[in-house]
Formats: structure tokens, sequence, C-alpha cells
């Protein structure tokens, strides 16, 4: 049985055409990934990913790409995706709270914070209620955001090369770490390092998402645990 093609509308094909070719368009459309967490700083807003999520899928369909095209398929082995990114995101971890969180600590003067989960030591449920929030808006959502959409078109911007992946690669994790804002400067920066981490892992899987959607969400679930467990 032949599937059933149906015409693409011309004011869609207009569009779409619009954010494929014109750079300036591209542009517009980062400034306003960039603006809508600003937004929530300035005005009393919820913060969530999802009006990401609705622009970054917005934008897709109206270039008549799926999520698929950007990464969100079947990885050629799961077990591969999983061991590699539990790997990279504990080698992370390890790295994070023995080298690059304290020295942030002694260069910003910040006092080690729990972020406003101080709530989560020896509370299980808490503990596994935040695991199943974190896991789909955070890991998933924000992984298609972050580096299946907004990776891609930055790439769209600078080019299909090293030099373009490249920039769009470093890009990606400041505009990332700039939606973390609210936690301070020291998060803004570990979390544009994790955003680098993540976009290379993306890059590392030939931009299969499921790769840094695992480490994404190891790396979630080891700081919750570590909280839980009071460390």
């Amino acid at each position: 049985m032949r599937a059933t093609h149906h015409p693409v509308p011309a004011w869609r094909e207009q569009v779409g055409s619009l954010l494929r070719d014109r750079k300036p368009v591209v542009v517009a459309e980062m400034l306003v990934v960039v603006l809508i967490p600003a937004l929530w700083e300035l005005l009393p807003l919820p913060r969530t990913i999802i009006p990401l999520l609705l622009l970054a899928w917005l934008s897709l369909w109206l270039r008549q790409r799926g999520w698929g095209n950007v990464g969100l398929r079947h990885p050629e082995s799961w077990l591969l995706t999983c061991s590699t990114g539990i790997a990279i995101a504990a080698a992370a971890a390890i790295l994070g709270y023995t080298v690059v969180n304290p020295m942030l600590l002694r260069l910003t003067g910040e006092a080690a914070t729990a972020n406003g989960l101080a709530f989560l030591r020896g509370n299980l449920l808490a503990f596994l209620a935040l695991l199943a929030f974190t896991w789909p808006l955070a890991a998933v959502a924000e992984e298609m955001v972050y580096r299946g959409y907004v990776l891609n078109r930055l790439a769209d911007l600078f080019g299909q090369s090293r030099l373009g992946w490249g920039i769009s690669l470093m890009l990606s994790a400041v505009m990332f770490s700039l939606a973390h804002g609210q936690y301070g400067p020291r998060f803004i920066v570990t979390s544009s390092l994790m955003g680098l981490v993540e976009g290379g892992s993306y890059l590392l899987s030939r931009r299969n998402l499921w790769l840094p959607i695992v480490v994404h969400g190891m790396s979630n679930t080891i700081s919750l645990a570590l909280l839980f467990l009071g460390l």
C-alpha cells in the first residue's frame, strides 16, 4: 500500500524557504532562543523548557524536517550508547567535583550550596520524584532543544565544516548555560562545560541525540544522588 503524500501549502513552503536559506532569519531565530530564558528572569513566568521545545518543533516543521533528521533516532547499539554515556557522565562528575567546582568556589568566593535542593538529603520519595521529572524534561527535552535544534541551526549559520561545527558547539554551550543563569556565575561556567561535553557527545555519536541524552540524564542523576546521600 503506497504512502499518501500531501502537498505542502504554499505559505509553509515560503516560510520554510526563508528559514532554510536566509542567514539573518537564523540569527533572529537564535536570538529568540536566548530571549525566552531571559524573560524568565524579568517576568513571573514558569521556568520550563516547553516554549523552546515548541519553537524547535515549529522551526523543524516549517522547514519540512523532523526530530529524526536532527538525531532522535535509534542508535546503532543501545548497549554501547548507554555504557558510553554513563562513562562520560561519571568522568565529568569526578572532574567537576574534584577539580572544576573547588577551583570555581575559590575564584568566585561563593559558598557551596545545594541550589535549593537541600530537602533531598535522605528523602527517598523526593529523590525518586525528581528523577522522574528530570529525565524527560531536562535530559530528553533540553538535548532535543540545545543539541538537536540549536546546535544544528547554528551550523546552518556557520557552515557544516569542522570549523563551523566547532563554533556552533561553543555558542550552543553558552546559550545552554545562560538558560541556567538563575543559579549564579559558578553554575553558568559549569553548565557551559557540560554543554560542551553533551554537544561533543552528540557530534561523537554522528549526531545521534541518545548519547547526549544519556550523558545529561546520568549527570543529573549523579548530582541528585550525592544530594540525597548528603555528600
